[in-house]
């Protein structure tokens, strides 16, 4: 470009009077020239400052967008994971009130077994004060056995089929009566019993974090 320019400047000074060419004035064309050169120099600095400017600030935006986007994307992750800890906090309550409840109702059925078992007989308000405790602890744990870990809630099924053989048992003894069979099958679900309340009451205590449950 410069080249054609520099062609284009010499042609128009070159003047052919008679056929003959007139001198060139070399220094004003020196001069015609260096002004040129200079000022596709300057122009073409000018655009790149004019280009490096605009793609400069396009990339601030862009970059500043960017920074937008990645906050907000922080924040809702923060606020997901605050709503899935609140959740986890009410189940793991919930659980620990359901457990904490099931506890109180299997040792009040404990409770009337050892009152059985002391008075080495068949008394008809003892046989229902056990069978109404039974009832308390089963029309409570049927509902509620699907906040408790799989093998407690199934430890419980069994005591209840204990429960229900042992209610059969008192209401077919005679009153007042207390014989061999009567006094093992009192012993067995005693035992029963207080090996499904430690099992309970180290669940509970694993779920608050007491302590570690037995591998």
């Amino acid at each position: 470009q410069r080249g054609k320019e520099l062609h284009r400047v010499l042609l128009a000074k070159v003047r052919i009077p008679n056929g003959r060419p007139e001198p060139v004035d070399m220094a004003a064309e020196n001069d015609t020239l260096v002004s040129s050169v200079i000022a596709a120099v300057v122009s073409s600095s000018v655009v790149a400052a004019l280009v490096q400017a605009y793609f400069g600030a396009r990339l601030e935006r862009e970059k500043a967008g960017w920074t937008r986007d990645l906050q907000d994307v922080t924040a809702e992750q923060a606020r997901v994971t605050n709503r899935l800890q609140a959740t986890f906090s009410e189940l793991q309550t919930e659980r620990a009130r359901v457990i904490k409840d099931l506890y109180a109702r299997i040792v009040r059925v404990e409770v009337i077994l050892n009152e059985i078992t002391l008075a080495k007989a068949v008394d008809a308000a003892a046989v229902a004060r056990f069978r109404s405790a039974v009832s308390q602890f089963i029309d409570y744990y049927l509902p509620n056995r699907i906040w408790l870990p799989v093998d407690i809630s199934d430890q419980i099924g069994e005591l209840r089929s204990t429960y229900f053989s042992m209610q059969k048992q008192l209401a077919e003894a005679p009153l007042g009566a207390f014989d061999a069979n009567l006094k093992k099958g009192l012993i067995v679900v005693t035992g029963a019993t207080r090996h499904t309340l430690e099992e309970v009451s180290a669940a509970f205590r694993a779920l608050l974090g007491a302590e570690t449950p037995a591998a």
